[in-house]
């Protein structure tokens, strides 16, 4: 599947949080759905909304508390079913590879310099409070981010690219899973 022709809408009501369709398919993703996993899942409190595909996934980074609180979920989009919800403050973008689900989180806040870190947890977790595995990315500075939209992560050939701007660096994305306290998804 790729992502010509999708439409995601961020919904303006206190009902639906996002509606998605494809030439093959159409759902929505309510509130009330994401409530089951987490208590901060209504229009009020959610500030920070980022969508999009993999392949058949949709994945969804959600922020409250300026992101000091967030999710990471993700899409089966054929099925139009949640089948991973983990915890995800400030991770603004997720890619899902080998069995995980990575994201690349733009921490800033008070008393906290602004810099970029790299999340980790296992694909399939159906459970917000279940931390994932952060490690910094002394690489890069998010000082100069102002839209954490802008922030991307690709995957080739076992290597993990991400950054901003012109601002980027690499992972061994193998590497890095065994460093996290996954020990390596399977």
């Amino acid at each position: 599947m790729t992502s010509q022709n999708v439409f995601i809408t961020i919904q303006p009501n206190p009902e639906v949080l996002l509606a998605y369709a494809d030439k093959d398919y159409t759902f929505t993703l309510t509130y009330k759905e994401l409530r089951g996993f987490w208590d901060y899942a209504t229009a009020e409190d959610i500030e920070y909304i980022n969508a999009y595909t993999q392949d058949a996934l949709l994945l969804c980074n959600l922020w409250t508390a300026s992101g000091q609180g967030g999710i990471v979920v993700v899409v089966d989009i054929s099925a139009g079913r949640i089948v991973h919800v983990s915890e995800g403050a400030f991770a603004a973008t997720s890619i899902v590879y080998s069995g995980a689900v990575i994201s690349l989180c733009n921490i800033s806040h008070w008393g906290v310099s602004p810099h970029l870190a790299l999340a980790s947890s296992v694909f399939g977790t159906l459970d917000a409070l279940t931390e994932s595995s952060t490690i910094p990315c002394e690489e890069i500075s998010s000082f100069e981010l102002t839209d954490p939209k802008k922030l991307f992560m690709s995957i080739g050939q076992g290597i993990l690219t991400y950054g901003y701007d012109d601002k980027t660096a690499s992972v061994d994305i193998d590497a890095f899973l065994k460093t996290t306290d996954m020990g390596g998804a399977q």
